[in-house]
């Protein structure tokens, strides 16, 4: 079949369009505009909800991002993160900007070489 981008022919993989090359251009997009219209709903505290681990006390809800951790975390949870002994992490407010800053450092990394960043051949 043609390709929608190039028109040069192609054969299907025979494990179906998932075994086609990651398209890294056409996914930055789709989640540019994910980012975009998401809502900013109340999100749970990552720490606070594994602590909990189902028990009725109640969950606080994020109000930032720690980078360097990579976890959603209320007020009380980032304090320590504010303070690290090797030095304070980034915390980030959670929102749409931070969405859409997530979305970019996420699409500048390859799938294969997962600390390593995209390459025009990679």
């Amino acid at each position: 079949m043609p390709c929608p981008l190039c028109r040069k022919l192609f054969k299907i993989p025979s494990d179906g369009l998932g075994g086609l090359q990651h398209h890294f251009f056409i996914q930055h997009l789709i989640d540019a505009r994910n980012a975009s219209s998401k809502a900013t709903d109340e999100v749970a505290c990552q720490v606070c909800l594994e602590e909990s681990e189902g028990s009725s006390e109640e969950i606080s809800t994020a109000t930032v991002y720690c980078i360097d951790c990579r976890q959603k975390l209320c007020e009380r949870c980032s304090r320590p993160h504010r303070r690290w002994a090797g030095g304070a992490h980034q915390l980030k407010p959670l929102g749409a900007e931070l969405e859409q800053e997530l979305t970019q450092l996420r699409g500048s990394y390859c799938d294969k070489h997962n600390d390593k960043q995209v390459e025009l051949y990679c």
